[in-house]
């Protein structure tokens, strides 16, 4: 049931900007384990993804729990999960991608591992179950949709 990462990409419609009052904009901290950027890395957490969450994605958005673009948050936590199996912190790295927006996946072709993230950081809804979810702390949150939205 494990398939490319690509697959989880769904088309967003909108770039919805997001209206929470988050306080903290400075840049988080996180010891965990960023994922290397390089092929060997991507090949342990993508043989770690559950395919159940794109289905979960799918889902969120026919029956509309969230906006569209929040939807993505479970394709962000599904990713989140395959970091961990794979020995990698997911935050830890998406904060450390946010440094430079997320050029250097984008460079090494890795968009897919940091897509859904990106998309559903830009909503409320999306923000707010990534944080329920553990993905990030309500703390990243400004500091993260500043870097993924400029």
């Amino acid at each position: 049931m494990k398939k490319s990462l690509l697959c989880i990409l769904l088309v967003a419609s909108s770039t919805q900007a997001a209206s929470l009052d988050y306080v903290n904009a400075s840049m988080p901290s996180d010891d965990g384990a960023i994922m290397p950027i390089n092929v060997s890395a991507a090949r342990r957490v993508n043989a770690n993804f559950d395919m159940r969450y794109t289905g979960r994605m799918r889902q969120c958005i026919a029956e509309q729990e969230m906006s569209k673009d929040g939807c993505m948050a479970y394709g962000a936590l599904g990713i989140a999960n395959a970091y961990s199996a794979a020995g990698y912190s997911f935050r830890a790295s998406i904060i450390d991608a946010a440094q430079d927006k997320g050029a250097s996946y984008s460079m090494a072709r890795l968009g897919d591992f940091i897509m859904p993230f990106i998309v559903a950081i830009r909503t409320d809804d999306g923000a707010s179950s990534m944080v329920q979810q553990g993905i990030i702390k309500n703390s990243d949150v400004q500091y993260l949709r500043n870097a993924f939205t400029e």
